[in-house]
């Protein structure tokens, strides 16, 4: 069961609906791109559609994430 979350604004009220072969996930990439963020980081390959779909967010595995700024606070 979920229950709104008030004070994030869930559900999203902005739809984007970039993924269409699991459409659960478009929750998570209507928050991405709102927010203007770099990465959506998931093995799940059902965000591989926002790679091209033009927005700022774009997905990355978790390894590959983590391999790119391993050394960024060292």
């Amino acid at each position: 069961m979920r229950f709104p979350a008030p004070w994030c604004g869930w559900p999203p009220t902005i739809k984007f609906r970039v993924i269409g072969t699991d459409p659960d996930d478009n929750a998570f990439t209507d928050w991405a791109i709102a927010a203007h963020a770099d990465y959506v980081i998931s093995d799940d390959r059902h965000f591989a559609p926002l790679a091209d779909a033009g927005y700022k967010a774009q997905p990355i595995r978790p390894l590959d994430f983590i391999e790119r700024y391993r050394n960024l606070y060292l």
